[in-house]
């Protein structure tokens, strides 16, 4: 039998996912660092909706359970169970209903008709009916403009309100929506809108198959929705992190940090997802994985906004995957590779794969590639993919370039060649 409560409160039930799938096996006194009886909740709500991948077995600190996934072998992200749980109010779910079903095949409504039209043509039929001030229809109707279901236009000084004219999504076939949705609901950011209209379609095989599958990306799309009207409305956040040692403190509260959202990045090789930032405090970029945000807050308007990006543009010309480092200064990197005359894709790699920086062609075998980032520690598993075609090797962190030359030492030794 489903558990059929809804939940309130996403981040939690985020947190005992995270604690289930990602880091897993960890019994239920390491987990969440709440009471028996708020594990045993989260558990069977997990259960009611992933039932089929719960694992549970024993071990020394006792019983664990486990998210067991084979995304190899699932067409549809399970995970977006979690968010068709989330609650709503009954007056939230009514006036919804209400607005959507009188605004259809009406024209330009001022406020004062619509509250007058739910009073006389909704409420009246009810001898107990739910009331709605106007301040609660106005700031409803204000969402659903910034949503973009509703347009709001001018009758002199007054607004009027009317439904946004529909896309004829009925242009297409019903096969070619299906695998629209199928490939959006998997890739895009908030995918969880596309496995929502999925669910009012006839049920069907998912046609895509992913070699890198990351699911787990669906559990932040409310901090990446979040984040996302932060920049379009160019505004500051309180970000609240998870502190970056982890405290033994039951009610351990994070890292809260002001700050300005730039642009998100995700990558393809390991599925996280990061968001780069103008710190307030430290006047630096600065980017968090959103898998350690705990919850965004939109704030105030920021009005250098566009003088920030555009400082970022330039700064991102020297970024190679997520890290600034220090923000002061650049590090340099150098390296060339030697390869045989039949090998010339190792020098279209060179440029295909080069995320900055310059490849200069130094021979008919030879090539040399340079680069000025912030952090050059992020670039050591592309360089080893060159290891035995690399004749030189220079980076301005010298400690970095000794570790480097310490690895090939040890796997020389361990491999004996």
């Amino acid at each position: 039998m489903a558990y059929k409560e809804l939940i309130k409160n996403f981040s939690k039930i985020r947190n005992y996912l995270k604690e289930f799938f990602v880091y897993g096996y960890n019994s239920r006194g390491k987990v969440g660092r709440k009471s028996d009886r708020s594990y045993d909740d989260e558990k069977r709500r997990i259960q009611s909706w992933l039932g089929d991948y719960v694992e549970e077995s024993h071990g020394p600190d006792g019983k664990t359970t486990a998210l067991s996934i084979d995304v190899r072998n699932v067409g549809f992200n399970p995970l977006y169970r979690a968010w068709k749980s989330a609650s709503f109010t009954d007056k939230d779910i009514t006036l919804h209903f209400i607005l959507m079903d009188l605004m259809k095949g009406r024209d330009k409504l001022l406020l004062s008709e619509i509250i007058s039209i739910i009073d006389e043509e909704y409420l009246s039929h009810f001898n107990k009916p739910l009331e709605f001030d106007e301040s609660t229809i106005r700031k409803k109707l204000a969402e659903y403009e910034k949503q973009g279901f509703i347009e709001i236009s001018k009758e002199g000084n007054k607004s009027a309100y009317s439904l946004k004219k529909n896309i004829d999504l009925m242009s297409h076939s019903q096969k070619e929506l299906q695998d629209t949705l199928d490939f959006a609901s998997e890739i895009l950011p908030a995918g969880i809108l596309g496995s929502t209209l999925l669910d009012k379609m006839d049920e069907h095989d998912n046609c895509f198959s992913f070699k890198h599958h990351y699911i787990t990306q669906s559990m932040d799309s409310e901090i990446m929705v979040t984040l996302f009207e932060a920049m379009r409305r160019k505004c500051w956040v309180n970000i609240l992190t998870y502190n970056e040692r982890k405290s033994t403190k039951k009610n351990s509260i994070g890292t809260r940090v002001k700050a300005i959202p730039l642009k998100i990045l995700s990558s393809s090789q390991t599925g996280r997802q990061y968001v780069v930032t103008h710190v307030l405090k430290h006047k630096k970029l600065k980017s968090f994985r959103l898998d350690n945000i705990i919850e965004v807050n939109i704030t105030d308007p920021c009005y250098d906004y566009d003088t920030v990006k555009k400082e970022f543009k330039e700064a991102e010309k020297h970024l190679w995957g997520s890290s600034f480092g220090n923000f002061e200064t650049l590090e340099t990197v150098e390296f060339t590779v030697k390869f045989r005359e039949d090998e010339e894709h190792i020098y279209h790699r060179l440029i295909r794969e080069k995320r900055c920086g310059e490849v200069e062609r130094l021979s008919p075998t030879e090539a040399r590639y340079y680069a000025e980032v912030w952090d050059a520690h992020e670039m050591l598993p592309w360089i080893r993919t060159f290891i035995m075609r690399i004749t030189e090797l220079h980076i301005s962190d010298k400690a970095l370039e000794e570790h480097f030359w310490n690895d090939v030492y040890e796997m020389r030794n361990l491999y004996a060649f």
